[in-house]
């Protein structure tokens, strides 16, 4: 059976994709053990397996060889890159991810070229949110909140 998908508009795929590649270098010139990877899925449990636009994971929590979803304790930052979707990416799926434990989560809201990152995740049952959530422009310099990544000013250019 297949499942309906939101569609992916040319402004997505082109900032997720950008995100892809900023993070790869970022991480390659800052010596970090890290990946990353678009359009991956990520096993949560509870049934909840997201595929987010972006995965940036510790590289340690895969073996060679692995085959399958990545799991949950690889996961550093997942990222959706939201046009039509960000009713959902910030108000259903946010929550999941904070239920889930997820470390770090950005929502990319296309029209309105900003990023909104969330961190410190409270999972309490269907109220789960995040403790931290802030607003950051996407043209600016982009830090990751929970580790030391910063992405800089222009990588997103297209």
């Amino acid at each position: 059976m297949l499942t309906p998908r939101a569609p992916i508009h040319v402004p997505q795929a082109r900032i997720g994709g950008s995100l892809v590649v900023a993070f790869a270098v970022a991480v390659t010139q800052a010596g970090l053990p890290l990946g990353v990877l678009g359009h991956v899925s990520v096993r949560f449990g509870g049934g909840f397996q997201p595929i987010p636009d972006v995965v940036v994971f510790e590289r340690a929590c895969l073996p060679a060889g692995f085959d399958g979803p990545m799991p949950r304790n690889a996961v550093k930052l997942a990222i959706e890159v939201a046009g039509s979707t960000l009713p959902d990416d910030l108000g259903p799926k946010c929550r999941a991810y904070a239920a889930a434990g997820l470390p770090e989560y950005w929502v990319v809201d296309v029209r309105a070229r900003q990023v909104i990152q969330h961190a410190e995740p409270a999972p309490v049952g269907e109220g789960a949110d995040f403790g931290v959530r802030r607003s950051v422009p996407l043209d600016g310099p982009l830090r990751a909140l929970t580790f030391d990544l910063t992405l800089p000013v222009g990588a997103l250019d297209d």
